[in-house]
């Protein structure tokens, strides 16, 4: 995994916690996707028609 750091330097705070928020949320939901591909994951639901009568 790659990981991309921008860092402006002659910016203002506000900016700065900007960019530092939405680096957080964009790792957090990366990290959350992984997690989702890794897990093994089983149908919530089976379609109509996939279904076995008993």
């Amino acid at each position: 995994m790659g990981v991309v750091v921008f860092a402006a330097v002659h910016v203002s705070v506000w900016a700065r916690i900007g960019q530092a928020a939405m680096g957080t949320f964009l790792m957090g939901w990366a990290l959350y996707k992984a997690s989702l591909l890794l897990r093994r994951t089983e149908p919530r639901f089976v379609p109509r028609h996939r279904r076995v009568r008993t």
